[in-house]
Order: structure tokens, then sequence, then C-alpha cells
């Protein structure tokens, strides 16, 4: 889930007072977060989110899902960064209000190897990281948020493996 609790009167003061706002406010701005379409078919990008790594390989995973019937599961190749995104524009014209505002990226996470899947806000200026899985074989809820730059010139959500021997996770209900 992608959400902007700040664009309802919140500063991001506090950690709580951002999941207060996001529970009573905030929306979802993602697009087939719950990974349930996939209309190019089970081993391509589920619309509209795109691959931005190299070598990865991408699977409609039936088997751990925590809503719905699917997930993502998202496998890296060894020595290869895995990146799954969707990107929504930030310009003059296109959500100017965005910037300087503080957005929450939260997914569940299943992985069975430690400190590789984790989640990423990146607006174009810097990019903002969630703590890693923890490896537990299990679905963990991960979430970063991020103040977006003053010049931020989009607001991308990324589903991540880091690099290193080939891993795979999936990911649902972000």
């Amino acid at each position: 889930e992608m959400n902007n609790p700040s664009a309802f009167g919140g500063t991001g003061a506090s950690t709580g007072q951002l999941a207060l706002e996001a529970a009573n406010y905030g929306g979802n701005l993602l697009k087939n977060g719950s990974f349930e379409s996939w209309v190019n078919g089970t081993t391509a990008d589920p619309p509209p989110w795109s691959t931005a790594g190299t070598g990865q390989t991408i699977l409609k995973d039936t088997t751990n899902i925590t809503d719905g019937i699917a997930g993502f599961q998202l496998t890296s190749a060894l020595n290869e960064i895995a990146s799954e995104q969707q990107s929504i524009t930030i310009s003059a014209t296109q959500n100017p209000t965005y910037r300087g505002r503080y957005f929450t990226f939260s997914c569940w996470v299943f992985c069975s190897t430690a400190n590789r899947a984790f989640l990423r806000i990146d607006d174009g200026v810097g990019t903002t990281d969630s703590l890693f899985h923890t490896g537990s074989g299990t679905f963990e809820l991960l979430s970063v948020t991020r103040q977006l730059d003053a010049s931020a010139i989009r607001l991308r959500p990324e589903l991540r493996i880091s690099s290193g021997a080939a891993v795979a996770a999936t990911f649902d209900s972000a």
C-alpha cells in the first residue's frame, strides 16, 4: 500500500501519527497492489508493475498469499539486484503537491533468506529503504516512509532483492 497521510493535514512528525492518519485518511495510490491481475501471463509483469532488474524471474504465486488468490514472486539472479516497481510522475503540472510530503509504502513479504528482500521509495532525488525481511520463511509486513524531496520527479515504490545468491521472495497486499 502506498499512501499519503500528510495530504490531509498531517505533518509526519511521528510514526504513530503517520500510522493513525494513514489508517483514517490515506488512500492506496498503487494500482494492482494485491497482484490479482495477471493479464500478460503468469511469468510477466502484472500491470502496471514493471521490471527494473537484470536476469530476474517473475511468477504468479498462488501458494504463498496473504489475501486474494495470488501474490507476486520475484527471484533474483546470481549477483544481481531484482526490482519490480511502478511510478507516479511528479512535475509542475502532474502531482506537484506530492513534493515535500510524507508517503508510506508497505507490503507483506515472504522470504526464507535473511537480509535480502526489502521495500524502497525513490523520488528521483533520493531513496529510502525499509528494514530487510528476517528470512523467517513466513510473511512479515515491511514498511518504509519517505518525505519526498522538494525537487522530486517521481514517486516510485519498489519491491527489491539485494545482490548475492539467487533468492526468491513473494510480495502481497502492497
